[in-house]
C-alpha cells in the first residue's frame, strides 16, 4: 500500500547521519541523540519514535554519500519539535558530518519537486531567491516580487526574460 503525503506528516529524514551511527537499534540511538543534539530544553517530554530506518537502497559504494535515515515519530508534536530546533540551531554535527532533517513526502511528491533541480541552479547563479512551496510550485523573487510557478518549462521562460531585460 503506498503512502500518501498525508499519512507522513509525522515523518521526517535525517541526511547525512554515516552509515551504521544508528547502531543495531535506530529508535532508542535517535530518542537518546536527537535531543543531545538539538537541545534537551527544547524536548520536556522523552521522544517517542515509532520506528527509524536507513532508505532500502542497498549499502552504497565506499564514497557514495550515507542513505537517508527515515523516521516516524509516534505524535506529529515531536516530530514538529525537532523540526523547529533543528531550524533555530542551523549547523548540526556528528562527527564532522553536517546533519540535515527534512520533512518526508510521497515519491510522487518528491519527483516533482527535483524536476526543479535545474532551474535551482539557474537561480543561485543569477542571484535569485527561490524556494519549493508545497506540494510542487516553484517560487522565484525578482526585483521584490514573488512569482510562483507550476513546472520548470514555465521558470524556465520567466529565467529567460528577465535575463534578456536590462536591469535598472
Amino acid at each position: 500500500m503506498k503512502q500518501s503525503d498525508q499519512d507522513k506528516k509525522s515523518n521526517c529524514q535525517a541526511t547525512q547521519l554515516p552509515e551504521n551511527a544508528e547502531g543495531k537499534d535506530a529508535c532508542t540511538f535517535l530518542e537518546k541523540w536527537i535531543p543531545e543534539i538539538l537541545g534537551a530544553g527544547s524536548f520536556a517530554a522523552p521522544l517517542a519514535i515509532e520506528r527509524a530506518h536507513r532508505i532500502p537502497s542497498g549499502r552504497p559504494k565506499p564514497n557514495a554519500p550515507p542513505r537517508a535515515l527515515l523516521i516516524k515519530f509516534l505524535n506529529y508534536k515531536d516530530k514538529t519539535k525537532v523540526m523547529l530546533a533543528a531550524y533555530e540551531k542551523g549547523k548540526i554535527h556528528f562527527d564532522k558530518h553536517h546533519i540535515m532533517f527534512f520533512h518526508d513526502v510521497a515519491k510522487e511528491t518528491d519527483k516533482k519537486c527535483r524536476a526543479y533541480d535545474g532551474v535551482k541552479a539557474r537561480c543561485r547563479h543569477m542571484g535569485l531567491r527561490y524556494g519549493i512551496q508545497y506540494p510542487s510550485s516553484f517560487r522565484v523573487t525578482h526585483d521584490g516580487n514573488s512569482h510562483l510557478f507550476t513546472s520548470p518549462t514555465d521558470v524556465h521562460t520567466f529565467l529567460e526574460k528577465i535575463k534578456e531585460r536590462p536591469r535598472d
